[in-house]
């Protein structure tokens, strides 16, 4: 699967205006664990919230600055509080990143789980199932439905917003 999300961390940026809760609301009901952190949830250490408040008519310079000062204190908070939870594989991701999706391809050799098998032929037995499988929504690889990468739209955001009334109607998480 792409990336099979099940805990997300989010640091809400102190100027915005919208509120993102029915969205949260809607992956926490299939399951995922969500946390929304705000400034006082992640300084720590005697690191005050006013050490880096830029006022409105700081330069672009000064409002970088303060963007990754507080960026760097937020991703540090994230990977001591994901070692506490024994989480072994982290991946941090800003809102304006883009992944490079793992496309399914038909051609790309032994699936994982049959790798293990004996024998040649519970191999390809194993193999040709699993790629029959592909085609259905239901139990098909999820990468089967990821956007040509390059598509207008198709960060990790749209995706999973486009997923969302499947994964919900169909308990498929």
């Amino acid at each position: 699967e792409t990336l099979p999300l099940r805990r997300l961390v989010i640091a809400l940026d102190p100027s915005s205006d919208t509120d993102g809760t029915p969205i949260y609301d809607a992956y926490r009901s299939i399951g995922l664990n969500i946390s929304i952190w705000h400034d006082e949830d992640y300084f720590y250490n005697g690191l005050r919230l006013n050490d880096r408040v830029v006022p409105a008519n700081a330069s672009v310079n000064d409002k970088r600055e303060s963007y990754l000062w507080r960026q760097k204190i937020f991703l540090s908070a994230c990977t001591r509080q994901f070692k506490r939870e024994n989480r072994t594989w982290v991946l941090l991701v800003d809102t304006d990143e883009y992944l490079a999706y793992h496309h399914y391809d038909p051609g790309e050799g032994v699936p994982f789980p049959c790798g293990e098998l004996k024998s040649e032929e519970a191999v390809e037995e194993c193999t040709a199932s699993y790629h029959r499988n592909q085609s259905s929504p239901s139990t098909g690889d999820i990468r089967t439905r990821l956007p040509v990468f390059g598509t207008p739209n198709s960060t990790l955001a749209h995706f999973l917003q486009s997923q969302l009334d499947y994964l919900i109607r169909d308990n498929n998480w």
